[in-house]
């Protein structure tokens, strides 16, 4: 979210139900946005706002992403702390 990119189980949803409204396998009376001309799209940096926080405050729940790399690849990780206990630790490389 922090560099505007919408989750990608949100953007999975959307297309699966354009298509099945396409095709007729889903009555909805929603109306669908249209979708905006390319000159049109906001920057991404205009999406975000960052907000600053003391240093000194506290959160009883922590996320780190763990930083794994080497010469050729990159990994992806994360640590989830409640209250300073470790709760998940997930390895994707």
């Amino acid at each position: 979210m922090i560099a505007g990119v919408p989750p990608t189980g949100l953007v999975i949803d959307g297309k699966v139900q354009v298509y099945r409204r396409k095709h007729g396998l889903e009555n909805s009376d929603i109306v669908c946005d249209t979708p905006l001309p390319v000159h049109e799209w906001p920057h991404p940096a205009r999406q975000v706002t960052i907000t600053e926080t003391n240093e000194a405050t506290t959160y009883p729940i922590e996320i780190y992403p763990d930083g794994s790399k080497d010469a050729s690849t990159v990994g992806a990780g994360i640590a989830i702390y409640h209250s300073k206990q470790l709760i998940i630790n997930v390895d994707i490389s």
